[in-house]
């Protein structure tokens, strides 16, 4: 067998962090050692490079403009098609020939997708898809879905996980052909289904196995961090020196304001930096899921032991963002972690010493609920010893130039480009409310311009209009601050529709921009025409979605549905960034 070994390095870029971790599990697997591989999602794109050596993989087409956007000489990319993982297929293969299968997913495309790979390799049986929103039919005997159980309506018998759907073997066998690797059809075949394998639902639940799943490692450090202000370099300053101890240290600061990345700096100057550093946000998850996430489980039943975040943690640190997002109960579980070294799982019997630092943060002074009776003193005084403040843009003497300048220069490799008096004055006299994440996502938009010097006209139109009516273009009693963008994405996502959420939220932008209102059966007209076919209960459903996260303003009657303040702004942020 002739082998050609020639060093590759392949970047996969996904919208969800979740799907991209799965991916580079299968890739690493396929590739072992040959092929230097990372993922990137896209909320990350802003601060990452592309070599002209790196291959790009894609998950799908709709991410292509964005990826171009910020890669502009990237001319060449792969696709990735999917495919359900047969090895998850058992319980499917020993149903009893001819059974009537509805088949869930995400969206009706992706449902389709599945009934016909499922009618290709096990077509003993009779599959369905499901209208999205439908009552499910009497005469089905089961229901699968590819690791979708959320959309799987209450109260439905008989359903069958088989698992997130993988990369496809025509997928890698076009990689080992633009990867240079000749090797014959039997040995990638091996490869794939090891890999498949371990991405079945028994996978290895141990502490290894897990650290290899997520993200353990610090990305910035103090050299990072700008000094727009004698407040900020006095928090540097005294940052450095409490990252050089042991003890807890909580961080306090507005949205934007930086507290992740002081907390990844602090963990590259403390004695446990060569050890992992994780986070984990405290006000995304359930109280359940979140239990289970900082303190393990135990199941008696599949014999499965699942490691905490705490253990995983165990000699680097541990960052818990959004602390106040912490019901009473885990309050007092992490309490009593602080007070001695060590936990006992959910269901579980034994103790497990653990060494970890923690590393807190907030958008709301911790004290001020402290005294107000919603947050556990004690735990309060134990994870805060140390506290640091991150003052917010808008505060007195601060050097606006200096943090322009630093970006431009060191993150966005712009620093030839040149920002007209106007324009500063501009920026100056904004409000920051996402502070210095505001101003980042700002820069990188003109970053991506192709001119070597930005007046007025250049800046983003929301930014403009305070020239003129400065908080008038706000309206404070819907929105109050900037929106969070990676918040909003996350709980979209959660839901399951990011791509046709996006393209409905884009219609009626352009509706509003016409002064034009939609109903529902003249908005399904104009999705069509971009190739996005919901059904009305689909899209009833989601337009409900929409407005109770506060980006539509759904109307009776022929008034329509129109765009929010909200929907309008977030859609601004999404340019900003240059995100979907």
């Amino acid at each position: 067998m002739k082998r050609k070994y020639l060093k590759r390095k392949l970047v996969i870029i996904c919208i969800q962090e979740g799907y991209m971790e799965r991916m580079l599990s299968q890739l690493k697997e396929i590739f072992s050692d040959k092929v230097e591989i990372r993922g990137i999602t896209v909320k990350n794109l802003m601060k990452e490079k592309i070599d002209p050596d790196e291959i790009l993989l894609l998950s799908n087409q709709s991410i292509v403009p964005m990826v171009k956007t910020f890669f502009q000489d990237i001319k060449k990319y792969i696709l990735i098609k999917r495919s359900v993982n047969l090895m998850n297929m058992k319980k499917l293969w020993l149903l009893p020939k001819g059974q009537k299968i509805l088949v869930i997913n995400d969206t009706d495309l992706n449902t389709k997708e599945v009934v016909e790979e499922l009618r290709e390799c096990i077509f003993e049986h009779d599959y369905y898809g499901y209208p999205m929103n439908n009552p499910i039919p009497k005469e089905i005997d089961y229901v699968i879905t590819p690791g979708e159980m959320q959309f799987i309506p209450e109260g439905v018998k008989n359903v069958i996980d088989i698992g997130p759907r993988v990369i496809d073997l025509e997928t890698i066998m076009k990689l080992f052909e633009i990867l240079g690797f000749e090797y014959d059809h039997v040995w990638i075949m091996k490869r794939y289904m090891k890999a498949l394998s371990l991405l079945t639902q028994d996978e290895p639940m141990d502490k290894m196995h897990l650290l290899n799943k997520i993200d353990t490692k610090a990305n910035y450090y103090f050299s990072d961090m700008i000094s727009y202000s004698e407040k900020i370099e006095n928090t540097i300053q005294m940052a450095k020196k409490m990252a050089k101890d042991e003890k807890n240290i909580h961080i306090y600061g507005e949205i934007g304001t930086g507290k992740t990345l002081l907390a990844q700096a602090i963990h590259n100057e403390s004695k446990r930096k060569e050890k992992v550093f994780i986070m984990v946000d405290c006000s995304l998850m359930s109280e359940k899921t979140l239990e289970n996430k900082l303190f393990g489980y135990e199941d008696e039943a599949s014999k499965n032991k699942v490691p905490s975040l705490l253990e995983l943690a165990d000699g680097g640190t541990l960052c818990l963002e959004a602390i106040n997002g912490l019901s009473f109960k885990l309050q007092n579980r992490l309490l009593q972690v602080i007070k001695e070294n060590k936990l006992t799982r959910n269901n579980g019997i034994e103790p497990i010493l653990i060494d970890v630092r923690l590393i807190t943060t907030s958008t709301v002074n911790i004290l001020g609920l402290v005294k107000e009776g919603e947050f556990s003193k004690e735990l309060f005084y134990r994870m805060s010893p140390y506290a640091l403040r991150l003052h917010n843009l808008n505060e007195e003497n601060v050097q606006l130039e200096a943090l322009i300048e630093g970006y431009l220069k060191n993150n966005l490799k712009r620093e030839e480009l040149i920002i007209e008096e106007d324009a500063i004055q501009i920026l100056k006299n904004h409000k920051w409310r996402g502070n210095v994440r505001e101003l980042f996502n700002v820069l990188a938009h003109i970053a991506c311009m192709d001119v070597s010097r930005i007046d007025k006209s250049d800046l983003p139109f929301y930014i403009k209009t305070n020239e003129v009516v400065d908080e008038k273009i706000f309206d404070h009693t819907v929105q109050k601050k900037t929106i969070d963008v990676e918040k909003m994405i996350k709980e979209i996502e959660r839901r399951g529709f990011l791509e046709e959420s996006l393209k409905i939220l884009n219609v009626f932008h352009g509706g509003k921009e016409a002064y034009k209102a939609y109903g529902r059966l003249s908005l399904k007209k104009k999705l069509e025409e971009i190739h996005i076919y919901l059904t009305e209960q689909q899209l009833r459903l989601k337009l409900e979605w929409l407005k109770d996260l506060g980006l539509l303003n759904v109307r009776k009657g022929r008034a329509g549905t129109i765009l929010s303040r909200k929907g309008k702004e977030f859609l601004k942020e999404l340019e900003n960034r240059k995100l979907e």
